[in-house]
C-alpha cells in the first residue's frame, strides 16, 4: 500500500482560497486569518470586507470583516465552510 505524503499548510491554504473563490468569485481584499491543524484535517479562516456600509458602526470603526472557516480534509480537499462569529 502506498503511503500518502502529508499535505503542507501552504497547500491547505491554497486549496482553501480556491474553494472560497468558487463561491465568492468577485470578493476582493480576502485575507488569511488563521490555519489550524485538527485531528482529521485543517480549519482555515479567511476574511473579507462586509459589503454593508450603512450604520454607525461602519462610520465609527470602519468596514467590518466577515470571517469564514473552511474545512479541509487530510488529503487537502476543501469540504465546506461556516461563518465564524468574532
Amino acid at each position: 500500500m502506498e503511503s500518502l505524503m502529508p499535505i503542507t499548510a501552504k497547500e491547505v491554504v491554497t486549496n482553501a482560497f480556491k474553494f472560497f473563490f468558487d463561491f465568492y468569485p468577485n470578493e476582493s481584499e480576502v485575507r488569511l486569518e488563521e490555519v489550524k491543524p485538527m485531528e482529521t484535517g485543517w480549519i482555515v479562516t479567511l476574511s473579507f470586507p462586509d459589503s454593508d456600509t450603512t450604520g454607525l458602526a461602519h462610520v465609527m470603526a470602519g468596514p467590518r470583516r466577515i470571517y469564514k472557516d473552511i474545512s479541509v480534509d487530510e488529503a487537502g480537499n476543501a469540504t465546506g465552510f461556516t461563518i465564524r462569529v468574532i
